[in-house]
């Protein structure tokens, strides 16, 4: 597929997060509006990607080595979709060295990639790095979980992807877990309270609809408000069930658990297993008054790359540019090309193109100071309009803006998909949601099919030219 001759719209969830239904879509059929681009390179600046492909074409040659990606954004990249269809690309030709940065999104209530489950015996406070700062320190995934609670037990699992090494990461430069590989799987049990939240019953409701509606069950709706029949009346409030999970566990912190030595280093702490791991199990350090998690790093004993996906919903450059923690333990994921996808919220928030171009720079700026060997590349943010009908003409500024500076390759996704225009024709209403702003799930993968088939283009003219 000729990706400048195909429209790819992209999930963007932003603010307030919607999973959007896939849609089988004849990608043949999608054909650009933006016709003038026929012969624009692939990428602006497009030979400093040179580094990244003498080490990809090393990788495709000798396979005993990894490379690592990571790609930063809003909540394009938080939904996992558009990440998880360039990873799928580069692995198939590339070996799959892993998974790579996984955060547990789960124990936050939030949306987010599922390839490693997470639970827990106590419930977490959870810190977005969109929040203003406080006493919580957000690192490099976009998101915190902290505790005081010292009889905690984290665990994570994975039943469909291979684990030999994981790494957690934390705020501090001296380590605060303690990991068993024998402790048995956390029983998890959902209690239902009644909460706060009430629904007047309109003509016509049932309730199912309105279970529905709240993400709750019939039973437990039906428990909350002490119902025997589903007998409902319009005009009468209901009381809507808040669903608490809580993580009951067999485990004991006591001396029957067996713990495994881990390598300790600032920042994070790994281990490594040949046979591979198939559940983990973290602890607390007794001496630490304050646990914080920032994330964990899995990966397999194979060659390859791995693709880190790191997205907080809402997010700016200037909440990832608040926490110099992050930039500290940006080393720790090795990256090898670091992708930038962010614009979205800023042209929401009405921000004007030199402050996007100086939040921009600053953001680059500190990634390579943190990470000086690695590639860095920055996409344009997406066609989106403004209340589903005004244009968003900020994006038009920012892709033209970061198309003519000089300092890092750019991949134009806003006008590769026919700028503004795409997201108001008709033709493509499957790929775009309602609100003219968030994206279906095959928009998510099509953008992630142009940009993985632009980059392995450019790969193989780098690699007939050297």
């Amino acid at each position: 597929m000729n990706s400048l001759g195909k429209i790819i719209v992209t999930c963007l969830l932003f603010l307030s997060v919607s999973i959007c239904t896939a849609t089988s879509i004849d990608t043949d059929s999608i054909v650009t509006q933006n016709q003038g681009i026929e012969n624009k390179a692939l990428f602006a600046n497009e030979g400093q990607l040179s580094a990244f492909f003498e080490k990809l074409k090393d990788l495709e040659t000798n396979r005993n080595r990894k490379l690592n990606i990571v790609h930063i954004g809003d909540s394009h990249i938080q939904a996992g979709f558009f990440t998880q269809s360039i990873r799928s690309m580069l692995q198939n030709q590339f070996g799959d060295g892993g998974i790579g940065f996984s955060f547990p999104y789960q124990l936050v209530r939030t949306n987010g990639p599922r390839d490693i489950q997470y639970s827990s015996n106590i419930a977490w406070a959870s810190t977005p790095n969109t929040r203003a700062i406080g006493d919580t320190e957000v690192g490099i995934g976009g998101f915190a979980l902290s505790t005081t609670t010292k009889n905690f037990a984290l665990q994570l699992t994975s039943e469909s992807q291979s684990i030999n090494k994981i790494k957690v990461i934390y705020p501090t430069q001296t380590p605060q877990f303690r990991l068993s590989l024998t402790a048995d799987k956390l029983k998890v049990t959902s209690v239902v309270s009644s909460g706060g939240k009430t629904h007047r019953i309109k003509s016509g409701e049932t309730l199912s609809t309105i279970a529905r509606k709240y993400g709750v069950t019939v039973a437990k709706l039906k428990q909350a408000n002490n119902m025997r029949s589903d007998l409902i009346r319009a005009g009468k409030l209901l009381k809507i069930p808040t669903k608490n999970t809580v993580q009951v566990s067999n485990i004991k912190i006591d001396d029957n658990i067996q713990f495994t030595e881990m390598e300790n280093h600032p920042y994070h702490s790994f281990y490594y297993n040949p046979q591979g791991i198939e559940r983990a199990t973290f602890f607390p350090i007794e001496r630490i008054s304050k646990y914080t998690i920032n994330g964990f790093v899995v990966e397999n004993n194979k060659p390859g790359i791995i693709y880190h996906s790191i997205g907080v919903n809402g997010a700016h450059m200037s909440d990832y540019n608040k926490y110099p923690v992050f930039f500290k333990q940006l080393p720790i994921l090795e990256p090898d090309l670091v992708i930038i996808s962010i614009g979205t919220n800023e042209s929401f928030a009405r921000m004007a193109v030199s402050e996007y171009m100086n939040q921009m720079n600053d953001f680059v700026n500190q990634i390579r100071k943190s990470v000086p060997n690695a590639t860095i590349l920055v996409m344009t943010p997406p066609a989106s309009l403004f209340r589903r009908r005004n244009n968003n003409n900020y994006l038009i500024e920012y892709s033209e803006a970061l198309n003519s500076q000089k300092n890092y390759t750019v991949w134009d996704l806003f006008n590769n998909m026919g700028g503004l225009q795409s997201i108001r024709s008709g033709r493509f209403a499957s790929l775009v949601a309602r609100d003219k702003v968030h994206y279906t799930q095959s928009g998510y993968d099509l953008q992630g099919q142009m940009f993985a088939s632009d980059l392995l283009k450019s790969y193989t003219n780098y690699k007939e030219q050297h």
